[in-house]
């Protein structure tokens, strides 16, 4: 299938996405988003950055709670998996 706008729609809207309902999100569907945004930097789909910084907004410091560090170490791990790219 081709992609005619770069991805364009799908990071716009969930981009909304998480930062309208991230924290009413259940935890499967966390797990899917980290997920697709951990595809989308892999595959250097343009706009992503503006989906790590909004994940990284709902990373709380001093909240040790298994939902945030989960959040925290997932979005490390996408960092260093691409940190030289």
């Amino acid at each position: 299938m081709l992609n005619r706008d770069g991805f364009q729609s799908v990071t716009q809207n969930t981009c909304q996405l998480i930062l309208e309902r991230y924290t009413r999100l259940h935890d499967v569907a966390r797990c899917q988003m980290l997920w697709l945004v951990r595809e989308m930097v892999r595959n250097m789909v343009p706009q992503v950055d503006t989906l790590c910084w909004n994940l990284m907004r709902h990373a709380a410091s001093g909240d040790v709670s298994p939902k945030n560090l989960y959040l925290i170490e997932n979005l490390l791990d996408i960092y260093q998996e691409n940190r030289f790219v």
